[in-house]
């Protein structure tokens, strides 16, 4: 079976939180900065070809910026893809390392901003990779867990744990 050729060179993958939505452009520019300052001491010299932007959490992979860099990672458009920190290619543990594994097969090579030195190929490598897709997960999980406990907490004090719907009027004591 031949190999498919893979053209030379890097894209960005930058995502932001819908917490993050206020100010996504300061989020972007600091991830393209980092990445850009990765790519500079790793003395990577290859073209940056494009980004994938996305505003949505990493909790599953339905992101469609996201799933248009993997098409094109299959596609073998760039050998090299440039993340802030690994958390943003997810936050679903076996999501991240199913898409991990799935890159590296490709012979796309991530290049991790916030971990310069992390080689996901090498046994310490994906060591590293999973501890830190698992805390993001964990991350997740507790942020849903405590936003829970706020409504209950908010409910049981007879209060709206939302947004009025229309026509209501929030009434202080």
């Amino acid at each position: 079976m031949k190999q498919q050729q893979i053209k030379p060179g890097i894209v960005f993958y930058l995502r932001v939180s819908s917490d993050d939505k206020q100010h996504p452009e300061a989020s972007f520019e600091y991830q393209r900065q980092r990445i850009q300052a990765c790519i500079e001491r790793a003395e990577v010299d290859l073209p940056i070809l494009t980004e994938y932007r996305d505003i949505l959490s990493g909790k599953n992979t339905r992101r469609p910026r996201f799933q248009q860099m993997l098409t094109d990672a299959r596609s073998g458009l760039f050998s090299h893809l440039g993340v802030y920190s690994i958390d943003r290619i997810g936050r679903n543990t076996q999501d991240t390392l199913n898409i991990v594994e799935e890159l590296n097969d490709l012979r796309v090579q991530i290049l991790v901003a916030d971990s310069p030195n992390l080689d996901l190929i090498t046994p310490n490598g994906n060591l590293f990779l999973r501890i830190r897709v698992a805390i993001a997960q964990y991350e997740v999980e507790m942020m849903g867990q405590r936003v829970a406990d706020t409504k209950q907490t908010i409910l049981k004090a007879g209060g709206w744990p939302a947004q009025l719907p229309d026509g209501y009027m929030r009434k202080l004591p």
